[in-house]
Formats: C-alpha cells, sequence, structure tokens
C-alpha cells in the first residue's frame, strides 16, 4: 500500500512537471503552470505519507521545484503583460504615422514607396516626387498620406 502510494505520488510529481513545462509552450495564461504547481506540492505530501523509506528527502526538493515553477509562471505572466504593451508593428495599424516616399509628384492620385512595395496614395496636399510623406490612413490598397 505504501509503494502504491509513492508510486501515486511520483506520479503526480511527473505530471505537475509536465504541466509547469506546457505552459510555458502553450497559451494558456498561468493556468497550466498554477496547476503544475499545485499538483507538484499535493504530490510532495503524498509522496511524504506514504513512510517509504528514503522519501523524506523529496520534501526540498519538491519544495525547491514549486517555487522555481511559481518563479516560471510569474515571469511569464509578466512577460505576456509586457508585450500586450508594445505598439503594433504590422497590418494597418503599423502602417499609420509611418513614413513613405514619393514616386512621382501628383497633387490628388499618385505612387508611393514604402516597405520596398509602391503603393497607390491620395492626398489633399500637392507632393513632388522624392518628397517624404507621412501615411495617415490605409483606404484598402491606397494610402492617404501628407507631407512630413
Amino acid at each position: 500500500m505504501d509503494e502504491s502510494t509513492a508510486l501515486l505520488g511520483l506520479l503526480l510529481l511527473i505530471l505537475g512537471l509536465a504541466m509547469i513545462i506546457a505552459e510555458i509552450f502553450l497559451p494558456t495564461v498561468g493556468v497550466l503552470g498554477v496547476l503544475g504547481i499545485i499538483t507538484v506540492i499535493i504530490s510532495a505530501f503524498v509522496i511524504h505519507h506514504a513512510d517509504v523509506p528514503g522519501t523524506d528527502v523529496i520534501l526540498p526538493i519538491v519544495a525547491g521545484l514549486a517555487v522555481m515553477g511559481g518563479a516560471l509562471v510569474v515571469y511569464s505572466a509578466w512577460f505576456a503583460r509586457k508585450s500586450l504593451r508594445q505598439p503594433v508593428v504590422t497590418g494597418e495599424e503599423g502602417m499609420i504615422g509611418a513614413t513613405a516616399q514619393v514616386v512621382e509628384s501628383f497633387a490628388d492620385k499618385g505612387t508611393v514607396r514604402f516597405g520596398g512595395e509602391i503603393w497607390n496614395a491620395r492626398t489633399h496636399v500637392p507632393v513632388s516626387r522624392g518628397q517624404e510623406v507621412r501615411i495617415v490612413k490605409v483606404d484598402g490598397l491606397s494610402l492617404w498620406v501628407e507631407p512630413s
């Protein structure tokens, strides 16, 4: 009976560690990490109460793993929160406010070079060839620009 309890505790320990590691690779917002830490702590108590010789050493190891897992979960939550505050750098949101270069002079419709590509552009103010312009709006495949 004690050996099967110790085996259960060992399996719980492995499961808890697997959940903590899975937290790194899966977008679970800390759920797997917290469940993994709880499972590791429960496994320590199960192994301790199994009264199998040599399992007393397991408690400090499990406590250390739980602390390290907790630090990992806190770090990953901090890193995820920090990345959410970063400005968008792709798509329409990333284009607004960026600069482009006028390919040929135009007063209403023309073309600009942005990101190595030629885009159709519109403006309310005449612009000349080679001039730097700022993108103020993206309308489908056309960019609304103004002199920067």
